[in-house]
């Protein structure tokens, strides 16, 4: 419980995208950064960036370029948070490229099986769904929670909006720091995430 405050009272003060990580402290930012033609080593974002690009679990585009502001799709999610933490996948052959990922994060047990239609793929995860992935991702690297989150259910404005099967996934990932809020005070679940701030939440799985 008290690891627990510990984390949650250190994320009220930082900012949405302003920390520090110890576990990707030594990542040459400048070696890895240097590679896309829209990324530099002064960007928020660089530190989090090389670290998930070093790990393998993501990368850029065939032009050069990051895309950081590029709202990250379902697919490139999910291959991101299971490359970074696991190893790297050779894409799929047939279908949607992601489709080998996919079937490992159901294998890990952090999405269910059907729940992402290969069809959907390209379309934009919402903070909901990036949520479940964390947290579920997050306890199996062994992260404890919160015994009970639902007493900073007021320190969420929109939670009754959150749909029933998301509001324990969004308290924990909001209680240990996992996936913030908004400065208003809200969660904004049906929101999705860049390239350069998913990178960021995905970090915090480490």
């Amino acid at each position: 419980m008290k690891k627990s405050m510990i984390i949650l009272a250190i994320v009220l003060v930082l900012s949405t995208v302003g920390f520090a990580f110890g576990s990707i402290a030594n990542v040459n930012i400048q070696d890895i950064v240097s590679r896309f033609s829209d990324v530099s080593e002064n960007h928020w974002f660089a530190k989090t960036v090389a670290t998930l690009v070093e790990r393998g679990g993501i990368d850029g585009y065939t032009d050069g370029t990051f895309k950081p502001q590029r709202e990250i799709t379902q697919g490139e999610f999910i291959k991101t948070v299971v490359g970074s933490l696991h190893q790297e996948l050779p894409l799929a052959k047939d279908g949607h490229w992601a489709m080998n990922y996919i079937r490992r994060a159901v294998e890990l047990g952090y999405i269910e099986e059907g729940e992402y239609p290969e069809a959907n793929l390209n379309n934009i995860i919402n903070r909901y769904q990036m949520a479940k992935i964390i947290v579920n991702a997050a306890e199996a690297q062994g992260e404890t929670f919160m015994e009970n989150p639902s007493s900073y259910i007021e320190r969420i404005k929109d939670y009754n909006s959150i749909p029933v099967g998301y509001k324990e996934l969004v308290l924990k990932a909001y209680t240990q720091g996992l996936l913030g809020g908004y400065p208003v005070g809200e969660f904004k679940g049906t929101r999705g995430l860049t390239r350069a701030e998913a990178a960021t939440a995905i970090v915090r799985i480490f």
